[in-house]
């Protein structure tokens, strides 16, 4: 249900639901999710998920998602950067939302 529901958000709901678990055997459908499904509602929710199950290969999708310069992930992008208290993540949100 979580990477083949036709409905993008069935998957987005399955895939948090099972992060919520925290058992990281669910990691694979997240990254597979960020890196292959075509609704961005579903990459936003799968990289929240893998906040909760990788935080450092999450840091590293969002890395990818915010130097695509995408808006539609950019709240997901920030969500995951926030969760990561490195002070290098302030740039993030120092380029993104300073001006708004």
């Amino acid at each position: 249900m979580a990477t083949k529901d036709k409905h993008s958000e069935t998957r987005a709901s399955a895939i948090q639901t099972l992060s919520e678990t925290g058992d990281v055997k669910y990691t694979e459908a997240a990254k597979k999710a960020i890196e292959s499904d075509q609704a961005y509602n579903v990459v936003s929710a799968a990289l929240k998920a893998l906040t909760n199950l990788d935080e450092a290969a999450a840091m590293q999708y969002a890395a990818k998602l915010e130097k695509e310069q995408e808006q539609k992930y950019m709240a997901a992008v920030a969500e995951v950067s926030a969760s990561n208290q490195r002070p290098a993540k302030r740039r993030f949100f120092e380029s993104n939302f300073a001006n708004d």
